[in-house]
């Protein structure tokens, strides 16, 4: 897991960002690439302050791991390209987290999900 303070610091881009891609994904089914590029470079320039200098490097190797797999599942069209170079981005993120923890994370992110896409059903913004 990340250091408390590591965390803290990377909250507000993380959250600010995850927004802005998610809403734009919503609206228009395409990740802005400078949403991508903001999310890296908050991780390059923060990161080396707030995470031991191995932990920092595990994660931009993290990233490039992402993102290869990324790339073949864009290129089986199991996922868009979009989808898998913002994966790449936030994977720097998780460096150190635990499979329990990330686990949790996606199974919240698909119930939360799920509500929200039946909310919307339920009213007339469709």
């Amino acid at each position: 897991m990340l250091p408390t303070a590591a965390a803290l610091t990377f909250l507000p881009f993380a959250v600010v960002i995850g927004l802005w891609v998610a809403w734009s994904d919503m609206r228009s089914m395409k990740i802005p690439n400078y949403a991508v590029l903001a999310l890296g470079a908050a991780y390059l320039v923060t990161g080396p302050f707030v995470l031991p200098f191995t932990t920092y490097l595990w994660g931009w190797g993290l990233c490039v791991l992402v993102l290869a797999f990324g790339f073949v599942l864009s290129a089986g069209g199991a996922l868009g390209a979009g989808d898998a170079k913002f994966a790449a981005a936030m994977a720097p993120y998780f460096v150190g987290s635990t499979l329990r923890f990330d686990l949790g994370l996606g199974a919240a992110c698909l119930l939360g999900a799920f509500a929200a896409h039946r909310l919307m059903r339920a009213t007339p913004f469709r």
